[in-house]
């Protein structure tokens, strides 16, 4: 499997939009899955990564190729269609060997059996190899479609809706068999769908659409619990999540700018009212078993959460209504940092501007492009020897977008570095350091706070971690980056220091450490001695962003 990139891509039709200057990163063995009704864009994109479709600007990688302007045959990909495509004259079996008796592959008949006979224990239809396609149910000739795609091995998989002209009961069922199959096989998955069930049962991450345009991206909790605004919390959540004006509950807490109080289930206590303190009245009572939606009328809204069967209240009964932690959202519809409890001047306080924030990344690529010699010399002993040149390759890349970068919001910036990094630098290094940025891209708002900074660096770590499969002591930039993130979250007095010391003295660390991951592993005790060039690299980083706060 491999990774796949859209950089800035746009797609018009006519006069239409279709998608607009969209920017998305599928990692290796990730599911992502593109979420939003009719017409948001899902299906273009997807045609714009198997080459069905070619940009009118922008770019798309797979497996770090430029794929933008190649055909689809060329691209690696495996597409499944919310149609079964099956070929009714043939058997399951033949149905499911066709791909890999095509001109383009012609694999030797042994190959093709043993692959099919491997996809249908997978799929969990042996006993219907012989079967023809039309005397199959509807679940059956879905499984037999993704069989078609699984049978390739294709760098990435692409699913429009498979699942969408299924009843309920095939739907959940097929849901789990895709999610187990995409885990045993580490598959890099593309899904788009409409539905939010399949959206947080299915994805390792998520990407809402509205109108061709990404709105967001994060992993399903991260998208229901933060969402960017009222549109992407209304995609998740059942019952829908409540959006009430603010000026209806004016002794509410609420963050300044609030004009829009997002209440989910979870956001609500109800109960019945006493002493005259009521705040609405249930209208109606769906039961549903084990739980039942409730409808509250307050003032002139409809308000639906869910409870359970014995919350003691009916028909016509008076109710108080409390917040617990619910959402707040500005009268142009953006999510408000901040809850009941409004945050401490620690949270509050943020540092970051324009002017700074060209300093910082200009300083930072110049650090890096400087140390090139350096970094390749220590590369040459236990890896390919091009650790400087790729990284100069890459922050070359980025200064050369440096006032575009400066113009940008802060996460888009980073973002943009780690697009540019994962393309320019390439080999081990340059998919990790682009998940590094593009993950604090993800996590950190707009004008950051130090406790911000804090828990964005903690999971741009983890999700170096998981995209390495490695850790701390396995001589790699994590050597430097944990212990500089533990100081991070001490804080007090000389932190700038401290963290610039830290850094430099946690990437000399490295060189009595034997190498656990990567190509310096093969030299097993032989990378004892060297300091690893990653680690180096995410030093140099670190201590010119040091320099730039401290001047």
């Amino acid at each position: 499997m491999a990774e796949a990139h859209l950089d800035n891509v746009s797609k018009r039709f006519g006069s239409a939009a279709a998608v607009t200057e969209f920017s998305l990163t599928v990692g290796d063995g990730q599911f992502v899955v593109l979420l939003g009704p009719t017409g948001a864009g899902k299906t273009t994109t997807l045609r714009l990564v198997a080459g069905l479709e070619t940009p009118d600007t922008g770019r798309v990688w797979i497996g770090g190729r430029d794929v933008s302007r190649e055909p689809p045959s060329t691209r690696d990909v495996a597409f499944v269609f919310q149609q079964y495509s099956l070929y009714p004259h043939l058997s399951v079996y033949d149905n499911l060997a066709f791909p890999l008796r095509s001109p383009a592959r012609r694999l030797p008949e042994a190959e093709v059996d043993r692959t099919v006979q491997e996809v249908a224990r997978l799929l969990r239809i042996e006993a219907k190899l012989q079967a023809r396609a039309t005397q199959l149910s509807g679940g059956q000739m879905q499984r037999v479609a993704i069989g078609r795609a699984l049978v390739r091995r294709p760098a990435i998989y692409l699913m429009d809706e498979p699942l969408s002209s299924l009843d309920a009961k095939l739907r959940a069922e097929l849901r789990i068999e895709l999610k187990r199959i995409q885990l045993d096989l580490g598959a890099t998955i593309l899904y788009v769908t409409h539905d939010q069930t399949e959206a947080m049962t299915l994805a390792t991450h998520i990407g809402v659409l509205n109108h061709g345009l990404l709105v967001q991206t994060g992993t399903p909790r991260e998208i229901y619990e933060r969402p960017a605004d009222t549109y992407v919390s209304t995609r998740l959540g059942s019952p829908g999540i409540n959006l009430l004006p603010r000026a209806m509950f004016p002794d509410a807490p609420a963050p300044t700018g609030a004009e829009t109080i997002g209440a989910r289930t979870e956001h609500l206590r109800i109960r019945k009212a006493s002493n005259g303190a009521a705040t609405g009245k249930v209208t109606w009572i769906e039961r549903l078993g084990d739980q039942n939606h409730l409808h509250v009328s307050v003032a002139d809204r409809d308000l639906v959460t869910l409870t359970d069967p014995d919350v003691g209240v009916g028909v016509g009964d008076e109710v108080s209504i409390e917040f617990v932690r619910p959402l707040f959202f500005a009268a142009d519809g953006r999510r408000l940092e901040g809850g009941i409890e409004i945050a401490a001047s620690r949270e509050a306080r943020t540092f970051m501007d324009p002017a700074l924030q060209r300093r910082l990344i200009e300083t930072v690529a110049r650090t890096v492009i400087a140390h090139t010699d350096e970094l390749t010399a220590l590369d040459q002993p236990i890896g390919d020897g091009d650790h400087g040149i790729n990284m100069k390759r890459g922050f070359e890349a980025v200064l050369a977008d440096l006032a575009k970068l400066a113009g940008q919001p802060l996460p888009d910036a980073l973002k943009s570095i780690g697009t540019q990094l994962v393309m320019k630098v390439g080999g081990a290094s340059g998919p990790l350091y682009g998940t590094l940025f593009l993950t604090l891209g993800k996590e950190l708002p707009a004008s950051p706070s130090l406790a911000d900074v804090e828990r964005a660096f903690a999971k741009a770590i983890e999700a170096v971690k998981a995209r390495g499969k490695s850790d701390v002591g396995c001589k790699t930039m994590l050597d430097v980056l944990a212990p500089v993130q533990a100081e991070l979250s001490r804080g007090g007095a000389d932190l700038l220091p401290r963290i610039a010391a830290i850094a430099a003295s946690a990437a000399e660390a490295t060189i009595p450490l034997k190498a656990v991951r990567g190509r310096a592993s093969f030299l097993g005790d032989r990378s004892v001695g060297h300091m690893d060039p990653s680690a180096r690299s995410s030093a140099l980083m670190i201590t010119a962003i040091v320099s730039e706060f401290g001047a």
